[in-house]
């Protein structure tokens, strides 16, 4: 990778969760949307990453979204470890975390309802994770401001993603970082050392009818099969 800007999406889902796409046909769009860091995120597993073509131009992080009873929580690791899905207790699993070096995000903080924050930020919980998620594609703009406050109040580290569930979505918001990330390394010193930025906008009636639209189509595959 030349020294230019790259585009990430740190927060995508696949047919392996509530997701509408392959993880094939997410990394061929990413590409298509020049993204050059992706991770694939989905609900409590880590099974789209057995499905992977091997030969990709584009760096892949493992990761997955957690559903804590307290919200959800992005973990981004540099190899697969089905360890983190069966962890029961959000302390001992922030402590492994740690142990194994991998990173954490909160994500959308204020994602309850759209609006409404997570008990997870009211805890102390949130002193063990490393980063808040400040742009998500499926929120308003200003639960995506609150967070970035919220990030800045506490001195945390900043992610994003698009927290694609339809294809169309994948890559409309994300981080931007001017510099080379071709590893897992690059990619966590570039977020600890306050090198990403974000990129894109959200708007609430595209919002709406993603959700809309990605229910109907999950609801209509359901029944065909």
């Amino acid at each position: 990778m030349t020294m230019e800007e790259a585009l990430l999406d740190l927060h995508i889902h696949t047919i392996y969760s509530d997701g509408l796409a392959t993880p094939n046909e997410v990394i061929k769009y990413a590409k298509i949307r020049g993204l050059r860091v992706i991770s694939i995120t989905d609900h409590n597993s880590i099974a789209a990453y057995n499905a992977i073509d091997k030969s990709n131009d584009i760096l892949i992080i493992y990761g997955v979204e957690l559903d804590t009873p307290q919200g959800h929580l992005l973990v981004y690791m540099d190899s697969l470890d089905p360890n983190v899905l069966s962890i029961t207790h959000v302390e001992d699993l922030l402590d492994y975390i740690k142990q194994n070096d991998y990173l954490t995000s909160i994500a959308h903080p204020y994602g309850k309802f759209l609006i409404m924050p997570f008990n997870i930020i009211k805890t102390d919980l949130i002193n063990n994770i490393d980063a808040i998620e400040v742009i998500n594609g499926r929120l308003p703009f200003i639960s995506n401001l609150k967070a970035y406050k919220l990030a800045i109040k506490i001195s945390k580290n900043i992610t994003g993603g698009s927290d694609a569930h339809l294809l169309s979505e994948v890559g409309r918001v994300g981080l931007i970082c001017y510099e080379n990330i071709e590893t897992y390394d690059d990619l966590i010193s570039a977020i600890k050392h306050g090198r990403v930025k974000v990129y894109g906008t959200t708007r609430s009636h595209r919002i709406i009818w993603n959700i809309i639209k990605s229910n109907i189509l999950r609801i209509t595959r359901s029944l065909a099969y």
